[in-house]
């Protein structure tokens, strides 16, 4: 009995992707045709696959050796992309998908690949894991938190100068870019305490939301204003 597992849809809605189990390929499904397309792979599986935002290319991380691979969907080339010998565990699409940022096993810094050229920087800073991350929505920057660091910290893809925001206590659980990119919100895990930035000066606003345990923060559409959950009390 053959078994897909892994299911991706592309961004347009017209392709899916999935792992073939049976195999250790990638395959992707035409939806309107079913016409079927093989990605070559390997045969110890992949992390579920992950579609380039502009769909023209997919990317996964080898179950067996960590390496991240880059699929053209269309004319099936693979890239690999590795750090050093160390084990890629998340990776992350650049917005306009000429970028891919993950961080390795070891953790204290990212890393970023230019898909075309293959070009890897590493932006270095962290300590330990990062946490969590986000792509400012032109794809210029990265913020990232590591687990226990307290603060967030940005950089500039480009240069990788890295700034640091701070003032936030406890592990950083949440953060998110505001949709013009001049802002920064995120959460502390331990106290439920909100933070926001505006990221060229470093001014911070404090904002103190009832209940231990918000979640889901979510800008508004006009950067303006941005809503969370508590679900100490359900608002």
């Amino acid at each position: 009995e053959e078994v897909v597992s892994k299911l991706s849809w592309g961004p347009d809605g017209k392709r899916i992707a999935g792992w073939w189990w049976s195999d250790g390929k990638i395959w992707v499904w035409e939806v309107e045709t079913g016409r079927r397309q093989e990605l070559e792979g390997n045969d110890e599986g992949f992390s579920k696959p992950s579609w380039g935002p502009d769909g023209k290319r997919i990317a996964a991380i080898s179950s067996t050796d960590k390496k991240l691979r880059v699929w053209e969907v269309e004319t099936g080339r693979r890239q690999e992309f590795e750090a050093q010998e160390e084990e890629i565990w998340f990776f992350s699409w650049g917005p306009d998908g000429k970028r891919i940022a993950g961080w390795p096993r070891s953790g204290g810094k990212v890393l970023v690949w230019e898909v075309e050229s293959g070009r890897r920087q590493e932006l270095e800073g962290l300590e330990g894991w990062a946490d969590t991350f986000g792509w400012s929505p032109d794809g210029k920057r990265i913020a990232a938190c590591s687990r226990s660091c307290g603060k967030v910290l940005v950089w500039e893809v480009e240069t990788g100068r890295r700034q640091e925001l701070e003032g936030i206590e406890g592990r950083v659980s949440e953060l998110s870019w505001g949709p013009d990119g001049r802002r920064i919100v995120a959460r502390s895990q331990a106290f439920g305490d909100v933070r926001v930035w505006e990221v060229e000066t470093g001014r911070r606003q404090e904002l103190v939301i009832p209940g231990r345990s918000n979640k889901m923060l979510s800008w508004g559409r006009d950067g303006k204003s941005f809503f969370t959950f508590s679900a100490s009390d359900c608002s």
